[in-house]
């Protein structure tokens, strides 16, 4: 599997760049919640690739 940046797949997802992603703030995450459910369960996915549990954290 080719190495992704976690930042570059939310971001796709988003349709924003990495650069917003890393600046997310509550705004920018409600859009994750208000994606439709298979888009959620994909982008949940991608980022468990990478480590990141959606959810957990600060």
């Amino acid at each position: 599997m080719t190495e992704r940046d976690p930042f570059a797949v939310l971001a796709e997802h988003l349709g924003i760049t990495p650069e917003e992603v890393g600046a997310m703030g509550r705004d920018d995450l409600a859009r994750i919640r208000t994606a439709t459910l298979a888009e959620r369960d994909q982008i949940t996915a991608e980022l468990r690739e990478y480590g990141i549990t959606p959810g957990e954290g600060s």
